[in-house]
């Protein structure tokens, strides 16, 4: 048997996919800022 699903496991699974997400947008803003960069130098 499964345990019931709390509220605190879905808090932590949002949290966690904001954090995926925000990880993925520094990356690409990161990579953006490089390309800027180069393109100035």
């Amino acid at each position: 048997m499964k345990p019931p699903v709390t509220n605190r496991d879905l808090l932590c699974q949002t949290f966690y996919l904001k954090c995926e997400n925000a990880k993925e947008l520094l990356q690409e803003y990161r990579e953006n800022c490089l390309q800027r960069l180069d393109a100035q130098l």
